[in-house]
């Protein structure tokens, strides 16, 4: 519901295509294509290696693909390279038998430990 109000919200503003770096699983459920950079639109930072398609395009006007292919800019906040890393150290499986799909999900905070 929240993903769709978004959607709904942007098509207002008069917004063509939406972005998400998200779980490769979930995303497409609503309309969002996996690997944007293939389609023409690479990530402000490049994803690791093996997971280009968690970076996702989804069309919200009719013309959106039409109206051209380039980097993307994201807002301010986002526009920052710790945003986007994947540092091996912020990788917590949560099951060892069944490992996280996709980097840029939840991960499990890390534990604190007492002096």
């Amino acid at each position: 519901m929240l993903i769709r109000a978004g959607i709904e919200r942007l098509r207002e503003l008069g917004s063509h295509l939406a972005f998400v770096l998200g779980h490769r699983d979930y995303y497409p459920r609503h309309g969002f294509i996996p690997d944007a950079g293939e389609q023409g639109y690479p990530a402000p930072y490049a994803p690791t290696v093996g997971f280009e398609d968690c970076w996702m395009v989804r069309l919200i006007s009719p013309t959106g693909f039409g109206i051209g292919k380039g980097a993307i800019a994201c807002c301010e906040a986002m526009n920052k390279p710790e945003h986007w890393r994947d540092d091996e150290a912020d990788r917590v499986d949560y099951d060892k038998n069944h490992p996280a799909p996709c980097p840029y999900q939840w991960r499990k905070p890390a534990q604190r430990h007492s002096p």
